[in-house]
């Protein structure tokens, strides 16, 4: 009986040396404070903590203690209990983190410890607290430190996906966050699961700043010829079971992408992922691409004015809602006896486009007109003319249709300008690029460089070249994003155009940490210095904007 006594003895004193820090070496302390009555961590502060368990490196050396603490205000039970609810908060980040949970202690001291006086307000802001101690095990030797692969760290810098949740069996218009339109006709997408509902989650990234494109990985190359990005977006469909879907034969997305002008060499890429991570882009021979401005929707009422009525006395609507908004159900009830009549003068116009007179100046912009809804299989335009006026109503901050159009009566077409990339463009100046996607994925509108071969050269950068770094070089003036090759030890440009400016972007990641490393240049055939700086992930993406100036 006695050597079992003498080893439940030993045992437990082994567990209380543990847990009292004895046999551990100290590596940091953390202190979280809290409001009165709340037990939740905010986003900064978790951030903190997961920095630092970062930079301590998070092998299966590292314990942490987490200590809930609060002040004496109230009973003594409801504080014991609210200590305990902050330390398991803290302990919630922590396991998120990546900690096992075998390596986290919690305690609950409530107003037990405090380390100011609870008589004054700030004493007792500072008793509201979680204290939290790293620590490895005397001796411990952590393992050395591994190379992790650039991909899987560029995870945590990617932009978010929006998502939609579309009814797959009715016609879909959707409008995200940049301006891209999307129409989705119905039974395009069939779940590969029973999933008891209608619902099919489409997500959509856009990327047409140059720091988005960096963020995600991306580059504008196509078999290593230099192309000149017009704008980029990720697709997909899932089902509730999150299996990946595809349109159905003959049922393609249309696709509209806004831009501020329109290059007539333009054409559509398909982007795929090499086994490094890297892009390449691909000439897509399955989409057609084309192009119009706002302008010329606002062909509408113009047209009324020479089908069956005096063109002398006609009085078009010189608003855009007016002009698109006639010719779909939204304007039922707004106009007068007079654009309802131009409004069928239109619908006939529909009618002839079948048997067009081959002479007829008019006649052939009525069958473009006629085209354009045929083409994108656009049968109802209630929901795409919101769409299409979707930045007037937000740049009017205005959410009724009708509104709209009386807001439009007090203001000149001349004087409404729309926000595309942060910057502000006319109406008239505002476009679309159109095309038909078969498939989902990463899609460019793109044309290839015409810089001459003769005027090329290669920015060579001293940087060693590891599988946890990146580099880029992002031209000033021209949407062109070019990646690195490994040149023995170090990245090289090959092919670059001569004297052009451009800035050299590298990002690599050592104990978790990101760095970052930016220099400007005039591009030639010497060799580039750069210095790195660590930062956070938010400082990086907020020196990455610096490139969209």
């Amino acid at each position: 009986m006695k050597p079992l006594i003498t080893l439940l003895i030993l045992t437990v004193t082994t567990l209380c040396s543990y847990l009292s820090g004895q046999g551990q070496t100290i590596l940091s302390k953390r202190t979280i404070f809290f409001k009165s009555g709340q037990s939740k961590v905010n986003n900064i502060d978790a951030g903190s903590v997961i920095g630092l368990i970062d930079s301590l490196n998070t092998d299966s050396g590292l314990y942490i203690l987490v200590e809930g603490h609060a002040d004496n205000v109230g009973r003594y039970a409801i504080n014991k209990l609210l200590a305990r609810k902050r330390a398991l908060s803290v302990r919630s980040g922590v396991i998120r983190a990546g900690i096992a949970e075998t390596h986290i202690t919690v305690r609950s001291w409530g107003p037990d410890k405090p380390i100011a006086d609870n008589t004054t307000k700030k004493g007792r802001r500072q008793n509201r607290r979680v204290d939290i101690t790293f620590s490895r095990p005397e001796g411990y030797t952590p393992a050395p430190t591994k190379i992790q692969d650039i991909a899987e760290r560029n995870k945590s810098l990617e932009t978010p996906l929006q998502r939609f949740c579309i009814d797959r069996f009715r016609d879909t218009v959707i409008r995200c966050r940049q301006g891209t339109v999307i129409y989705i006709k119905a039974n395009t997408f069939i779940p590969l699961s029973d999933c008891g509902g209608n619902c099919i989650s489409f997500n959509i990234k856009e990327d047409f700043l140059k720091s988005d494109m960096i963020l995600d990985d991306l580059s504008t190359t196509s078999d290593g010829k230099i192309l000149e990005t017009q704008g980029m977006i990720y697709t997909e469909a899932l089902d509730c079971k999150d299996n990946k879907l595809q349109p159905q034969q003959g049922k393609a997305l249309v696709v509209l992408i806004p831009t501020d002008s329109i290059n007539p060499g333009a054409s559509v890429f398909e982007g795929y992922r090499g086994h490094d991570s890297s892009i390449n882009w691909t000439l897509n021979d399955t989409s057609t691409l084309s192009s119009f401005t706002l302008p010329q929707l606002d062909l509408c009422s113009r047209l009324m004015c020479g089908i069956g009525q005096n063109t002398i006395n006609c009085q078009p609507c010189r608003f855009f809602f007016c002009r698109i908004a006639r010719i779909g159900k939204a304007a039922k009830g707004l106009f007068s006896t007079k654009q309802k009549s131009e409004n069928r003068a239109f619908r006939q116009c529909r009618k002839d486009l079948a048997r067009p007179p081959a002479d007829n100046a008019l006649s052939r912009r009525c069958r473009a007109i006629g085209y354009l809804f045929k083409k994108y299989g656009v049968t109802d335009l209630e929901s795409l003319i919101k769409v299409i006026n979707q930045p007037l109503l937000d740049s009017l901050k205005i959410t009724d249709m009708e509104k709209l159009a009386d807001t439009l009566e007090k203001l000149a077409t001349r004087k409404i300008e729309l926000s595309y990339l942060d910057k502000t463009i006319s109406f008239e100046d505002f476009k679309y690029y159109v095309y038909n996607a078969p498939k989902l994925g990463w899609s460019n509108i793109d044309c290839f460089s015409n810089y001459a071969q003769s005027e090329k050269t290669t920015v060579t950068v001293n940087l060693k070249a590891e599988k946890n770094t990146t580099c880029k070089l992002i031209f000033s003036d021209r949407r062109i994003i070019l990646p690195a090759t490994s040149q023995g030890d170090s990245y090289a440009f090959n092919g670059v155009p001569k004297d052009v400016k451009a800035t050299i972007v590298a990002i690599k990641y050592e104990d978790g940490k990101p760095f970052l490393a930016m220099k400007e240049i005039v591009t030639n055939d010497k060799s580039v210095d750069i210095d790195w700086k660590t930062l956070t992930l938010q400082e990086l993406k907020q020196q990455l904007k610096k490139l969209d100036q």
